[in-house]
């Protein structure tokens, strides 16, 4: 028998309290987003280097000698996404990698002179607040952050794939490498 309740088979209209707190998440990603975007934008024109790019520059500069891990770690990102970010800025001149004098099996970044004569013009990245701000938080309203992006985002990109970092440009995907534990 068909059942004649219309709420059986069509969603039910979001109510006016519903409405007005996807609002207010709507308008908290826009700013967020308009942010990086700027800055990227900005540094793009002044310097030829995505957002990311100049993120990295600027922590790599503020603590020469990070290995890949420890700037994935302070990036909140995982290494096979900041290592593309890592090798452009090799590429292009502006960070050096080079083996740690006390193990040759870790890699140390450093700034160039070129890296640092560019690195003391840019505007700072706003990343680094976005990160500082989302470790403030108390730790129940970041989990529950952390749940709520995660389930929003869950069906708008493949997550076989680490996430890029913000406005980097694609590179050939790699594959996961270990599942960042996000809280």
């Amino acid at each position: 028998m068909k059942s004649t309740d219309a709420t059986a088979t069509e969603p039910t209209a979001p109510d006016a309290t519903a409405q007005r707190e996807a609002a207010a998440i709507m308008d908290a990603l826009r700013v967020l987003v308009s942010a990086l975007r700027a800055h990227a934008s900005s540094s793009e024109r002044a310097s030829g280097l995505s957002g990311a790019q100049v993120f990295v520059l600027q922590l790599v500069g503020r603590t020469p000698g990070l290995s890949l891990r420890e700037l994935a770690d302070q990036t909140l990102t995982d290494p096979s996404s900041v290592s593309v970010v890592v090798a452009r800025l090799v590429g292009a001149g502006l960070v050096l990698r080079r083996n740690a004098s006390t193990d040759a099996r870790r890699a140390e970044l450093r700034l160039s002179a070129k890296g640092r004569a560019l690195a003391s013009k840019l505007a700072a990245a706003p990343q680094a607040r976005v990160i500082r701000c989302a470790l403030e938080l108390p730790a129940a309203e970041r989990r529950a952050a952390a749940r709520a992006l995660g389930r929003m985002t869950r069906d708008l990109a493949d997550r076989s794939a680490a996430p890029a970092m913000f406005f980097e440009p694609p590179d050939v995907a790699a594959p996961r490498a270990r599942s960042r534990a996000r809280g």
